[in-house]
């Protein structure tokens, strides 16, 4: 089984913050979270399918506003 790291970015910075890290941290995925202005509340259902679209099983690593986006993507991950 091979680990894939979901790189969190905060949503007012955009998934660039974490594309120097991901090209350097195998099995590393930065997600896009930008389209989530457009969405309607509740946003964690948007989050947890972005993040499951995006791997299969995480070890999640955070910006730091990130930290519901990685608490929700986390809870669903487990459900999945």
């Amino acid at each position: 089984m091979s680990i894939a790291y979901v790189l969190l970015h905060s949503p007012p910075v955009g998934p660039s913050t974490w594309h120097p890290v991901a090209r350097r941290l195998p099995g590393a995925v930065g997600p896009s979270f930008l389209h989530l202005a457009a969405a309607q509340p509740p946003f964690w259902p948007v989050v947890a399918e972005t993040v499951a679209t995006a791997v299969g099983h995480l070890s999640p690593r955070r910006g730091s506003h990130a930290g519901g986006l990685r608490r929700a993507a986390t809870a669903t991950a487990l459900l999945l």
